[in-house]
């Protein structure tokens, strides 16, 4: 299996002046990784949003076969 995670990192979420790309990237993926924590099992052909600060879709992750 393979995990795609993509982040479009264009939008408002990621500039300067509200926070950095480095700090938003890591808490896109904190709660990429709490969310699998909580028991979520990753299934093959499952694409799941991935939501900036702001509440907008900026990317998701995916599990695929190879």
């Amino acid at each position: 299996m393979k995990l795609t995670i993509k982040i479009d990192m264009d939008n408002a979420a990621f500039t300067y002046h509200l926070t950095s790309y480095e700090t938003e990237t890591i808490r896109i993926l904190q709660n990429f990784i709490d969310y699998i924590y909580s028991g979520y099992s990753l299934s093959k052909g499952e694409s799941v949003k991935l939501l900036d600060i702001n509440g907008n879709v900026c990317g998701f992750w995916k599990v695929s076969k190879r």
